[in-house]
C-alpha cells in the first residue's frame, strides 16, 4: 500500500488513513496521491477532518473523473450487488442485468454523471440501494411493488434493527399518512423544489439554473426543506400516534434514512402543483 507518512500535513494523512479503512484496495491500486486529488475536487483535506465514508467519497469522485481503477472497483465490489438490492421487486437474471447496466449509464455516462450527486454523507453502497431501487420501481411501472420495496429498502438498508423494523411495520399506514400530510402543508414553491430534485432528479445545479441562483443556493434550501419536513413530520406523528418518545424518534431516524425514497414515492401521488 502507498505509505500514507510520504504525504506531507497531518489532515492529508488523517484522509488517506480513512480511505485505507474502507476501500485498501484503492490505495494499493492508484497511489495514495491521485486519491487526494480526487477528494481535493470535493473537499478542502488540509482544513478538514475526514469523515468516517471518506473512502467512499473517494471512489465517488474517482468515477466522476472516470479513472479506470475507481469504475473498476465500484463494478466489483458495489454494482455486483444491484441483484441483492432489488431482489424484492424482481430478482431474475434478465431483469437485474438490465437494470445494473442502466444504472451504471445512469452513475457514469452523460455530461452530469448522477455519481456527482453522491456527497459522502452516508455509505455509498446504501446510496446506491436506494438509487437501484427507484429505478427497478420505473422498469416495472407497477404501483403494488411500490409498497414492496419500500419495505425491502427500510427493512435491509445500513443501519437497520428487528426493532426499526417492527416499527416500520406497525405503523406504514400512519407513517405515510403523516408524510403526505407534511408534504401537502408546504407551500406550492417548496413542493416544487421538492418535485424537482427527488422526483424529476434535476441536479442542483439545473435547479439553480432555473431559478437563477448559485448551486450552494439550491443545497441550503433543499437542506432546509429536509429539515423542515422532519420537524413537520414529527409533529404529526406525536398527534396521530400515542408512542413514547424513543419510539417517535426511532421513526423519524428511519423516515430520515429513507427520505430520498419516501418523498419520491409521496411526490408522485401528490397533486401536480407544476
Amino acid at each position: 500500500m502507498y505509505a500514507v507518512e510520504r504525504v506531507a500535513g497531518s489532515n492529508r494523512e488523517q484522509w488517506l488513513a480513512a480511505v485505507n479503512r474502507t476501500w485498501p484496495e484503492l490505495l494499493d491500486r492508484p497511489g495514495g496521491a491521485l486519491v487526494l486529488e480526487w477528494l481535493a475536487t470535493r473537499v478542502t483535506i488540509d482544513e478538514t477532518e475526514p469523515t468516517s465514508f471518506a473512502g467512499d467519497l473517494a471512489i465517488a469522485l474517482g468515477c466522476l473523473q472516470q479513472h479506470p481503477v475507481a469504475i473498476a472497483l465500484l463494478d466489483e465490489k458495489l454494482l455486483s450487488k444491484v441483484g441483492a438490492f432489488v431482489g424484492r421487486v424482481d430478482s431474475s437474471p434478465s431483469f437485474v442485468d438490465e437494470l445494473r447496466q442502466s444504472l451504471r449509464e445512469h452513475l457514469l455516462v452523460g455530461a452530469e454523471p448522477r455519481i456527482g450527486a453522491y456527497e459522502g454523507r452516508g455509505s455509498l453502497e446504501g446510496w446506491l440501494r436506494i438509487t437501484a431501487t427507484r429505478m427497478a420501481l420505473r422498469l416495472k411501472q407497477r404501483q403494488p411493488v411500490i409498497a414492496e420495496a419500500r419495505d425491502q429498502a427500510a427493512t435491509s438498508g445500513a443501519g437497520a434493527d428487528p426493532e426499526t423494523a417492527f416499527l416500520k411495520h406497525r405503523y406504514r399506514a400512519e407513517l405515510a399518512t403523516a408524510l403526505e400530510a407534511a408534504v401537502v402543508a408546504l407551500p406550492k414553491e417548496e413542493r416544487t423544489w421538492l418535485k424537482l430534485y427527488y422526483l424529476d432528479e434535476l441536479t442542483i445545479e439545473q435547479i439553480g439554473a432555473l431559478y437563477r441562483v448559485h448551486a450552494s443556493t439550491v443545497s441550503r434550501r433543499l437542506r432546509a426543506l429536509e429539515g423542515k419536513l422532519l420537524k413537520d413530520l414529527r409533529a404529526e406523528i406525536r398527534q396521530r400516534l400515542r408512542v413514547p418518545s424513543s419510539e417517535i424518534d426511532s421513526l423519524i431516524d428511519l423516515c430520515k434514512s429513507q427520505l430520498d425514497l419516501n418523498l419520491s414515492g409521496v411526490l408522485r401521488q401528490s397533486p401536480t402543483d407544476r
